[in-house]
C-alpha cells in the first residue's frame, strides 16, 4: 500500500474553476497539497486585444509554466504529482522531475478527449507525454484501450462529477425570474451543431448563456434569445443554479468533437434541481433512468417533440427534476466522490 504526504496539484485554481474543486478534495485525502496555477500563466481571454496578447506570448507563457512545475516540484517534494490535462506540460519537465524525485508518482486526469483534434484538447506530444505517467484517468471509456496502446501503464476510467459546494438548487429573485429566465435554456459556449438544434426551438421562450455566441452569425431570432451582455457572457455558481430555476427545461448539449458521452452537466443540471432535456448516450443511461429522472433526445425532431411534451406537463416534468435530483445526492458522483476513488486505487497499487 502507497502512503502519500504530499501532493503537488497542477491545474487551474480560482472561483469555480475544476482545479479549486480537486484542489478542495485533495485536502481530504493528502495532509499537504501544494498547486501551480494554471491560471496564472494562462487567464482566460475574452476580449480580442486579451486573445492577441495570449497569442503573441503563448511559448513564453509556456516556458514559465513549465519552470514553475519543475521549481515547485523540486522544492516541494511531493509523493504525488497531478495534473489536469496538461496540454501545455512538456515532456522534458516530467523528464527532469523523475530524474531529481525518482519516487514520485505522476497522474493525469483529464476531463476532455486525449484523441481530440480541437485545438483547445489538442496534445502534440502525446506519444513522448503518455508513457511518462505512472496513474492516468480519463474521462473517456474510450481512451482507456487508446492510452494502454501507447504505453501508458495505468489506465483507469474516472467519469466527470460536480462540486456540491457550487452545485445546488438556488430559487432565482425577482430580477432573474423576469430578465433572464426562459421555458427552455441553454447554458454552453457556441457551436454550430448546438445554433442548428437550437434554431428549431426559438418558437419557444427560449435564454441562452455563454460564451462566443456573439461572435457568430446566427438568425436574428436565435440571436434575440442570447443573454450576454458582451461577447462572452458567462453564469457560474449560485447564478448559474439560480438562472436554471428560472426556466422549466434545461438542455444539455454533448460535443462530438470531444467524443463526450456525458459531460459535466450531465451531473450539474440535476445537482441544481432543474429537469434534464440532454442528448442522448447510452452511457447516460448507466446515470439517470431516462423517463423517469431525466429526458434525452438524439434528434432534432425529437428535442421538438421533448419540450413540447414537457412544457405541457408540469407535474411530470417537476417528479423527473426532484427524482434526479435526489439520486445525484444519494449516490457517489461529487468531485470528492472521483478523487476518493482515485486516491484509492493509487494507495491500494502493489
Amino acid at each position: 500500500m502507497t502512503q502519500n504526504k504530499r501532493l503537488l496539484l497542477i491545474a487551474p485554481i480560482g472561483p469555480y474553476a475544476m482545479g479549486q474543486n480537486f484542489l478542495r478534495a485533495f485536502k481530504e485525502f493528502v495532509p499537504a497539497v501544494a498547486f501551480v496555477n494554471y491560471m496564472d500563466y494562462f487567464p482566460l481571454a475574452f476580449s480580442l486585444q486579451e486573445r492577441i496578447i495570449t497569442r503573441l506570448t503563448l511559448q513564453r507563457r509556456i516556458r514559465g509554466y513549465n519552470r514553475a512545475i519543475r521549481e515547485t516540484a523540486l522544492y516541494f517534494k511531493p509523493d504525488l504529482m497531478v495534473i489536469a490535462k496538461g496540454i501545455e506540460v512538456k515532456p522534458a519537465t516530467l523528464e527532469a522531475i523523475k530524474e531529481e524525485l525518482p519516487a514520485i508518482q505522476l497522474v493525469n486526469i483529464n476531463y476532455d478527449d486525449f484523441f481530440s483534434r480541437s485545438p483547445s484538447n489538442y496534445f502534440s506530444n502525446l506519444d513522448r507525454l503518455i508513457p511518462l505517467y505512472d496513474w492516468i484517468f480519463p474521462s473517456k471509456k474510450a481512451n482507456v484501450e487508446e492510452l494502454i496502446s501507447i504505453g501508458a501503464p495505468r489506465v483507469h476510467y474516472l467519469p466527470l462529477g460536480y462540486d456540491e459546494t457550487v452545485h445546488y438548487p438556488v430559487s432565482p429573485n425577482r430580477e432573474i425570474s423576469l430578465r433572464r429566465g426562459g421555458e427552455v435554456i441553454f447554458v454552453g459556449t457556441y457551436t454550430a451543431a448546438r445554433a442548428e438544434y437550437l434554431d428549431h426551438i426559438v418558437n419557444y421562450e427560449l435564454a441562452i448563456w455563454g460564451g462566443h455566441w456573439k461572435r457568430r452569425k446566427i438568425r436574428p431570432d436565435l440571436w434575440r434569445r442570447i443573454q450576454a451582455t458582451g461577447n462572452n457572457r458567462i453564469v457560474w455558481g449560485p447564478e448559474l443554479s439560480a438562472v436554471l430555476n428560472a426556466s422549466k427545461i434545461a438542455l444539455n448539449f454533448f460535443r462530438p468533437d470531444n467524443r463526450d458521452t456525458h459531460n459535466h452537466r450531465s451531473f450539474e443540471l440535476p445537482a441544481c434541481g432543474v429537469f434534464t432535456l440532454s442528448q442522448r448516450s447510452d452511457e447516460l443511461g448507466e446515470f439517470f433512468q431516462e423517463g423517469r429522472e431525466i429526458a434525452m433526445f438524439s434528434s432534432i425532431d425529437e428535442l421538438r417533440e421533448k419540450v413540447r411534451y414537457y412544457l405541457d406537463h408540469d407535474r411530470e416534468r417537476e417528479k423527473m427534476a426532484l427524482a434526479a435530483h435526489e439520486r445525484l445526492i444519494k449516490g457517489k458522483h461529487t468531485i470528492r466522490d472521483r478523487v476518493e476513488k482515485m486516491m484509492g486505487i493509487i494507495r491500494n497499487s502493489k
